[in-house]
């Protein structure tokens, strides 16, 4: 069979169903192209747009394909480990300054941009959950940073890094996500004795 040019296919296709639908004396009617609709979910980005400012995950960096999708809202997430690496001092005044000022241009972008943020606080520093100095061997040191620190509740650490963000992104926000995937990701999810126990704390999380 020889090959055809895929003009000569199509062209060759409208003819064949022009004339079937000829024959039975009904009309061809051509289906109109789908006409573009906006996105109804929000886009969540990567962690390393705030771990890495300036990477493929930052906001500023991938803004016009979120643009292009017409949605609405957009996941940022705030890397406590990152932006608070030091326990003594708070978010804005330790060596994760810069980025706590870097996160706040990707949410004034999105805002400017007429996106709502959805902020998402994520992991814990190892200061904060005892696992700091514990053997490598034992723990690997990524995954230290999803064990949740042994007290979640008013006046803890975790209670004043969520005040921060509170305070600082209230009024620039849309939602306040206090944990992600804590059925998969965050540990312990069960106590020794073998019983589910996360729910607990993300109960005294909120």
């Amino acid at each position: 069979m020889g090959l055809v040019s895929r003009r000569q296919l199509l062209k060759g296709g409208a003819a064949a169903l022009g004339a079937a639908g000829l024959a039975g004396g009904a009309r061809l009617v051509w289906p109109r192209e789908a006409a573009a609709s906006a996105v109804r979910r929000c886009v969540s980005l990567g962690a390393n747009g705030v771990i890495n400012p300036g990477s493929t995950q930052d906001y500023r960096s991938c803004r016009h394909f979120l643009l292009d999708t017409g949605t609405r809202w957009v996941r940022i997430w705030a890397d406590w480990p990152s932006l608070q690496p030091e326990a003594g001092l708070a978010p804005d005044r330790g060596s994760g300054a810069w980025r706590v000022r870097e996160l706040d241009g990707q949410i004034a972008q999105a805002r400017s941009d007429g996106i709502g943020v959805i902020l998402t606080a994520y992991r814990f520093p190892t200061w904060s959950n005892g696992t700091s100095r514990l053997p490598d061997q034992l723990y690997p040191f990524e995954d230290r940073r999803f064990k949740l620190p042994p007290e979640m509740g008013i006046g803890s650490d975790w209670a004043r890094w969520i005040e921060f963000l509170v305070e600082r992104y209230g009024d620039s926000i849309v939602a306040l996500e206090p944990v992600n995937e804590p059925n998969a990701q965050v540990w312990p999810l069960y106590a020794p004795s073998g019983e589910l126990t996360i729910q607990r704390v993300v109960a005294q999380m909120f």
